[in-house]
């Protein structure tokens, strides 16, 4: 017992030698760590089985074969506010404790995964969505690679962006299908600043706000985990053990 100690604690120097304390305990690190055993243990594997046409599985079987992919999207929110129409959505943007993690099966993207730091918990937010598959096609149809683009959500609404030759281009989920352009960040920079200039002559309650921005989370914890660093350590050892 005191050998297989002495192994596990070689094992963790070795792995946090290589990828480093901060690394391991990073939240996306984190978020991936409790989306895997989120999705076998609670249940939200089954849900792909059970709703399979839905989510756009070619079959049961493959539903059958699903795994949590390793690159997921940032999610970032943007405040109204202090909404600039002339800097860049990017630079205005606020990240959010939030990512989505693509649905694998056969190495194929089908479906994504929303997970979220809520009360310095990470809880699943929904499944079953397409965004992220959006989001292959369009940075692909633009010649870019998944890691360029980032998701910024307003209200309900949510934008793929990217940065293409210093030049801000985007497109609108689900309307996806398309080229990510200049001039439709344009499109929904106006769009917002239509809604800010409303809002100046007519103020609205904390409850509406809050209901506009369904999901944002509290931004004054921000990425604040629960879990100590040296939970955070033992859980990233373990799931790379395991």
């Amino acid at each position: 017992m005191k050998k297989i100690g002495l192994i596990l604690i070689a094992v963790a120097i070795l792995i946090t030698s290589i990828t480093g304390v901060n690394y391991a305990i990073a939240p996306d690190q984190q978020a991936k760590i409790f989306v895997d055993q989120a999705f076998q243990d609670q249940g939200w594997q089954d849900v792909c089985i059970e709703d399979w046409k839905s989510m756009r599985f070619d079959n049961l079987n493959q539903a059958e074969r699903t795994t949590i992919g390793e690159e997921p999207l940032q999610v970032y929110n943007l405040d109204i506010e202090t909404f600039d129409f002339n800097q860049d959505l990017a630079k205005q943007a606020q990240i959010m404790p939030m990512y989505i993690f693509p649905v694998l099966s056969d190495n194929k993207v089908v479906t994504d995964i929303y997970v979220w730091l809520k009360n310095g918990r990470w809880e699943v937010l929904s499944l079953g969505g397409h965004l992220y598959r959006s989001a292959l096609g369009a940075a692909s149809r633009n010649n870019l690679d998944i890691k360029d683009c980032k998701i910024i959500k307003y209200g309900y609404q949510e934008t793929i962006i990217a940065n293409k030759n210093g030049d801000e281009i985007g497109v609108s989920y689900p309307n996806s299908n398309s080229l990510m352009t200049q001039n439709n960040i344009k499109k929904l920079k106006e769009s917002i600043l239509q809604e800010k200039q409303m809002l100046d002559y007519e103020p609205v309650s904390n409850e509406q706000v809050l209901a506009g921005n369904e999901g944002s989370n509290d931004p004054s914890r921000g990425f604040q985990q629960n879990a100590s660093r040296w939970k955070r350590l033992v859980d990233y050892i373990f799931y790379k053990i395991h």
